[in-house]
């Protein structure tokens, strides 16, 4: 994500169970999610230490996604997938619902590894965009 002044925004996505919800809530590996979306300055600075990999970068234009969209998107794949699914909606699943709708919405181009899980959660992921699209339209 780019703001006003052209200097990178770096955002990192994770989704897991929650912690206190260990055993599942059905035998199929359902679980409460735990979502998160972190926004840094600096890539160094998102990362902290952990032991992680950016799996993609996307470069938009200067009128690329805002916090509002974002904030949009992430609003919208809480309701639309409640659960955190082992076998399902999972980490890879939010990462990549979350890079594809913004990369086709504003016109994102990938600079370095892959858009990829596109696989994983086809009706919900069509749900998603429709809804997207919807809110963005009606905002600008």
């Amino acid at each position: 994500m780019m703001p006003d002044d052209g200097e990178a925004i770096w955002l990192r996505l994770d989704r897991g169970p929650k912690p206190e919800n260990s055993t599942p809530r059905s035998s199929v590996s359902r679980f409460t999610p735990c979502d998160s979306a972190t926004i840094s300055s600096t890539e160094a600075q998102l990362l902290r230490g952990l032991r992680l990999e950016m799996k993609a970068e996307v470069i938009f234009p200067v009128d690329g996604p805002t916090a509002g969209d974002l904030r949009e998107l992430l609003n919208i794949l809480s309701q639309e997938s409640p659960e955190y699914r082992l076998w399902g909606e999972n980490c890879k699943w939010f990462c990549s619902v979350v890079q594809e709708n913004l990369t086709h919405l504003y016109s994102g181009e990938l600079r370095s590894g892959t858009l990829s899980h596109r696989d994983l959660g086809k009706r919900s992921r069509k749900r998603i965009a429709d809804r997207l699209l919807s809110v963005i339209t009606r905002g600008h």
